[in-house]
């Protein structure tokens, strides 16, 4: 038996209703991991039937075979055990080890959902997986959401805020960290050259660079970037983009992956790309028990990005119009 097919008997068997004394069809396989990979018995099972489908289509033609769908049931042995054993390979033989040391860099300005939102996901995640996280920042002195003052942007006088403690320094941080998190905010923008020698010098030994918002714009200027897909905030498109021009700028993605880096629009999109991270790394079931936990209906396509066109961001400059040029263009 193989390792994709135990993980078929042991994992899926029981949850989705199954005989576990027996292996899974192939409609089982595919019913029982859709149904796994969001947040139960969901009104999208039948759209998750097609995107798998849609991808197997895709997997075919790229490999130059033809792709023949006789019926609701196919899909192929091999499509199968990679589907199966991907999100559990840490559990095979010779698999790499998951990550367990993350970091976050904060800054004066840093948007508070950046943070907090992929943070909440990883604290569920960490009450049934071992992992250590670090809050990283310049000094040990605490750090507020509320940003330098600049001219034109969201001066209305309030005092509202919130400050979050750092736990280590630059110089302070542990060597061994495997996964470090970069949000964006309004500080981005004037933020300390420190932060970025410090993500420049941490990157070589990570195994995951994440970013939110205009922290690839942070993490742009690092050079890191370049080359690579990456994605950023479409509110504020043009400041990341002059940020890295090297870096292949994803116009319209929810969030992105390129290797080890995986970046994503704004806000609320880094927890959409927090749940595809922790399905990626951590396995579907890990990541739907914590979706389930925070009754967070997460959005699964990484392509939707409906906020590209509510920000112009998938018209070229020339195409736009005065008043996307001057709200995109702000600083």
């Amino acid at each position: 038996m193989t390792a994709s097919s135990a993980l078929a008997y042991h994992d899926f068997g029981s949850d989705a209703g199954y005989d576990a004394d027996r292996p899974l069809s192939a409609l089982e396989t595919l019913e029982a991991l859709s149904r796994d990979y969001s947040y139960g018995y969901d009104d999208d099972y039948e759209q998750d039937l097609d995107w798998d489908r849609d991808y197997m289509e895709k997997d075919h033609k790229y490999k130059g075979k033809d792709y023949k769908y006789k019926d609701r049931g196919y899909i192929s042995r091999r499509y199968r055990n990679r589907r199966l054993s991907r999100p559990y390979s840490d559990d095979r033989n010779g698999a790499p080890k998951k990550p367990t040391k993350f970091g976050i860099v904060v800054y004066p300005g840093f948007q508070a959902l950046d943070v907090f939102g992929p943070l909440d996901i990883l604290n569920t995640l960490s009450e049934s997986v071992k992992m250590d996280l670090t809050i990283i920042s310049k000094t040990w002195q605490p750090v507020s959401t509320k940003g330098p003052e600049m001219k034109n942007i969201w001066n209305a006088g309030s005092s509202f805020s919130q400050q979050i403690w750092p736990t280590a320094t630059f110089s302070t941080t542990s060597k061994d960290l495997e996964v470090l998190i970069v949000p964006g905010g309004i500080g981005a923008f004037k933020i300390d050259q420190e932060y970025i020698d410090f993500i420049k010098g941490t990157y070589p030994k990570l195994k995951y660079l994440i970013t939110v918002g205009t922290g690839s714009g942070i993490v742009a200027r690092t050079g890191v970037l370049d080359g690579k897909k990456a994605t950023s905030s479409k509110a504020i498109w043009n400041w990341s983009v002059q940020q890295g021009k090297k870096v292949h700028w994803q116009r319209k993605a929810r969030w992105t992956v390129d290797g080890k880096i995986w970046s994503s629009s704004g806000k609320a999109a880094g927890m959409d790309m927090t749940f595809a991270f922790v399905n990626e790394v951590f396995g579907g079931k890990n990541s739907t028990n914590v979706a389930n936990l925070l009754e967070y209906p997460r959005n699964r396509r990484a392509d939707f990005d409906p906020y590209s066109n509510v920000w112009r961001t998938t018209k070229s400059n020339g195409t736009m119009t005065r008043k996307d040029k001057m709200r995109n263009n702000f600083l």
